[in-house]
């Protein structure tokens, strides 16, 4: 059984209708044997204290199959600076196949959006989530940009 909408809802998504004064890419760190066309490999597992999406079970690959179309259709998005539009297929590829990648960007789709507080909130999940992981690289990174954006 796959996760719905509902035990993901504690990410309020809501990005912005105001344009973003210019397009922003990122290059995030890639997983332990990942080439930069291979999509993130999703986390499986987890305690309580978790997101939610961390103990899902693994993805039907119907569902991986529109979790990675969503992630690369919301890449297209963000490239060309439609980042309201982007956001939410984020969200609803990480509902369908819940990966640190996508998370990372969801947290970089709502720093761009002008969403500061879920910005600091998703770096951080996600540096937690790579610690975990042992996904140096990546628990560095998300670590970084929460400094960057000045979050507690």
């Amino acid at each position: 059984m796959r996760l719905g909408l509902g035990p993901v809802l504690w990410i309020v998504l809501s990005c912005s209708t105001q344009p973003s004064p210019a397009p922003r890419t990122v290059d995030l760190p890639a997983e332990p044997g990942e080439t930069s066309d291979t999509p993130p490999l999703p986390s499986r597992g987890g305690t309580d204290a978790d997101p939610p999406w961390q103990s899902a079970p693994p993805a039907s690959s119907e569902n991986a199959a529109r979790a990675e179309a969503l992630f690369v259709q919301a890449r297209t998005l963000m490239s060309q600076s439609r980042h309201s539009e982007a956001c939410p297929l984020y969200f609803e590829s990480m509902n369908l196949d819940p990966a640190l990648g996508t998370l990372l960007n969801l947290a970089n789709c709502s720093e761009v959006s002008g969403d500061k507080a879920r910005a600091c909130r998703l770096f951080s999940m996600a540096a937690t989530w790579a610690n975990e992981k042992h996904q140096a690289e990546r628990a560095r990174f998300a670590e970084s940009r929460a400094k960057s954006l000045g979050c507690p």
